[in-house]
């Protein structure tokens, strides 16, 4: 199938280019501007940070091949473990196709691909799988294409464990009815299995949606963000969603607000929606800018997320809203090599048990090619790894999704570009 616009996903300048998506950030020139997605958060009970050494080991390196059928380019995603200890994720490229794969890695790596996608209209197959994966109660997959399927405008998938497919939905980014289109995100489950997530475009004003669909294939657009600034409405929403206790979904948009630099909403499975915070960019007080993936709750109720710009330095914060909606910037990343301060963060957080904030940058590190870190709910933020990019030893770099974490605190995670052949990485942090 040929794709010769790249309208369709801003993030994605080529299905075989190496180029990633920060470039394109930050030469952003419309309203649909980057590269990220990520996808998906876990909340855990455990992170081994103690006082022995902690190493990173790269389990996987990517290839890109057609033969056997190796994805590349693994972006805004977590990385998702069976009751057995696989993780399960995707690929925005490579395959048979070089459209994008699902795959299975063991704790050891070996990993297999379990589908490739074809961007094919007919049978509705979907295309450049940006965001992550999840189960639902039978062991059955859930995901999303950014592209491909019935109208090119991406996907909702069905995937079992052993690689057979069923395409859901095919978005067709209309405006009436106001269909979505582009999925860039991990989705999440109910108790009664309706799946919810966002589109980073289409709708009613074509500024993205937050939709809810049946494990059956049947979706109703919950709303339709227009990017107003007055109300203050979001625009772009390239994150998930999560749950509180109260089953309200919370969520971001990179975009739109009282100052066009994204939100913080939350929303009723009916489709009310409020406007929690608009973020202004601005460096004195230092206010983020552009939240790309989804918030984390704490046990109090406090929700804690990341922006890829703005705050003290531009780079991008670590940030704290409360329950009375008060937001705080916990951290300004400067994107300095000495000492090794990370930038561009796009994926979610985690929290440890200790009550630690947890994730990547993009950027930034000793080598500039993104960091693991630690954060303090006072702020205090610790370099836990900087990311070489190199291909001997097989080091990742340019982390763009969230990370995943099994009963012994070791973390998992993927890199987007470096390792042996520089087409991304899977790897461990123990």
């Amino acid at each position: 199938m040929s794709r010769s616009s790249t309208s369709q996903n801003p993030k994605k300048q080529s299905t075989h280019s190496s180029e990633y998506p920060l470039e394109a950030f930050h030469n952003r020139q419309s309203k649909i501007s980057v590269a990220p997605r990520l996808l998906g958060l876990l909340l855990f009970a455990a992170l081994a940070t103690g006082s022995r050494a902690q190493t990173l080991t790269t389990l996987y390196s990517f290839s890109g091949t057609v033969s056997p059928p190796n994805g590349s380019t693994p972006y805004y995603g977590t990385l998702v473990p069976d009751s057995s200890g696989n993780y399960y994720g995707t690929t925005a490229q490579g395959g048979a196709h070089g459209d994008g794969t699902v795959f299975k890695i063991t704790t050891g790596g070996t990993l297999t691909t379990l589908y490739s996608f074809s961007g094919t209209t007919s049978p509705p197959d979907g295309a450049t799988p940006e965001g992550g994966l999840i189960f639902d109660s039978s062991g059955n997959l859930y995901g999303t294409t950014s592209q491909g399927g019935a109208h090119g405008k991406g996907t909702i998938f069905k995937v079992t464990t052993s690689g057979s497919l069923t395409t859901l939905y095919s978005f067709s980014g209309t405006v009436s009815p106001p269909d979505g289109a582009t999925p860039l995100c991990a989705l999440v489950l109910d108790s009664s299995s309706n799946l919810y997530g966002t589109t980073a475009q289409g709708g009613a004003h074509g500024d993205g949606v937050v939709f809810k669909i049946t494990t059956g294939g049947t979706l109703t657009t919950l709303y339709s963000f227009s990017g107003t600034a007055s109300p203050a409405d979001g625009a772009t929403p390239y994150g998930g969603l999560v749950f509180n206790s109260s089953g309200t979904l919370y969520g971001t948009t990179t975009q739109g607000g009282a100052h066009g630099d994204g939100v913080v909403f939350k929303i009723t499975t009916v489709g009310t929606l409020t406007t929690l915070y608009s973020f202004s960019g601005t460096t004195s007080p230092a206010d983020g800018s552009q939240p790309f993936d989804s918030v984390v709750f704490d046990s109090s109720g406090n929700l804690y997320g990341t922006t890829a710009e703005g705050g003290a330095h531009g780079k991008g914060t670590v940030f704290k809203m409360a329950t009375n909606g008060t937001v705080t910037t916990l951290y300004s990343f400067s994107g300095t090599v000495s000492p090794p301060d990370g930038a561009t963060p796009f994926a979610p957080l985690i929290i440890d048990s200790s009550g630690n904030l947890c994730g990547t940058t993009s950027q930034g590190g000793a080598n500039s090619k993104g960091t693991l870190f630690k954060t303090t709910t006072a702020g205090a933020t610790t370099i836990l790894y900087s990311f070489s990019g190199t291909t001997s030893p097989p080091i990742g770099s340019t982390p763009l999704g969230g990370l995943a974490l099994d009963s012994t605190g070791t973390l998992y995670g993927t890199t987007s570009q470096g390792g042996a052949h520089n087409l991304g990485t899977v790897f461990k942090f123990h």
